[in-house]
């Protein structure tokens, strides 16, 4: 009889935990999103911007500034 009152207990704390691994995976998702934009934009400023005018191609500033942040979604 005491087994089963301690597995309720313990029953009725993991579903407390339950939401802990969407929690981390969102959280995770999201500090990548941000060390990717912090890497990508002085890449693109950098290179790819200057190569693409080499090509002749204008890329106006809200061009470059889609580019840039839809970059870290792909």
């Amino acid at each position: 009889k005491r087994l089963i009152e301690e597995i309720k207990m313990v029953l009725r704390v993991l579903v407390l935990y339950i939401p802990l691994p969407m929690f981390w995976t969102l959280f995770d998702q999201q500090t990548l999103n941000a060390l990717l934009i912090l890497v990508f934009v002085p890449i693109f400023d950098i290179i790819i911007y200057p190569l693409v005018a080499l090509c002749g191609v204008n890329i106006g500033q809200g061009t470059g500034l889609t580019m840039d942040l839809t970059q870290p979604l792909c």
